[in-house]
């Protein structure tokens, strides 16, 4: 119904009452929730998860970037890792090498890395046609992707979590009954304690 990069915007169009994407693939549109990718702040992706949750619960009505939302659940995935095609010893080795990112603050640019921002959709074709050097993303996807094939070499180092957002317009959230807006809302805690 709606692409990676277009949900928030399809939500907010009323072309889905709810809609799941991943925050940085709508560049400068969740500046705010954007600093909770930073590099080095979790271990894990419940840490990330528990942590955006709260930042949004406390703060939802100052949030310009949330203004229109009514966020269903936030959670991040566990720290992201450079997995390569071929070896890499360090960060400073990488300095040039085309590496998937989902986007989000600019981590592998300040490591000297060309960014390749792109969906996990088009990640296993760019692999196998060698369009990148490797991917950033957290360890699961290296079996959930099927990326293990291709990127057989980790530099294990953590670098920043990826935060996603579950989102309704308020319109639609203002219009539902009282009863389904609890219901919806006491999920949102239970969501980010699950975690990705």
């Amino acid at each position: 119904m709606l692409t990676a990069k277009n949900t928030f915007t399809g939500v907010l169009q009323g072309v889905a009452d709810v809609g799941l994407s991943c925050a940085p693939y709508e560049p400068g549109r969740f500046p705010l929730v954007s600093i909770n990718d930073l590099a080095g702040l979790y271990t894990t992706s419940k840490q990330a998860s528990l942590s955006i949750t709260d930042v949004i619960l406390a703060n939802k009505d100052k949030m310009n970037e949330l203004r229109e939302f009514h966020v269903v659940g936030a959670f991040g995935m566990d720290p992201g890792y450079i997995m390569t095609i071929k070896k890499y010893e360090t960060l400073a080795s990488l300095k040039g090498a085309e590496i998937r990112t989902p986007g989000g603050p600019q981590t592998l640019q300040a490591l000297g890395i060309t960014e390749v921002a792109m969906p996990q959709s088009e990640v296993a074709q760019a692999l196998q046609t060698g369009v990148l050097d490797g991917i950033y993303t957290s360890r699961d996807l290296l079996l959930d992707g099927k990326y293990a094939e291709k990127t057989k070499h980790l530099l294990n180092y953590p670098l920043g979590s990826i935060t996603f957002l579950a989102v309704m317009s308020k319109a639609k959230y203002d219009s539902l009954p009282a009863n389904v807006q609890q219901a919806i809302d006491e999920l949102v805690i239970p969501f980010a304690e699950k975690g990705w």
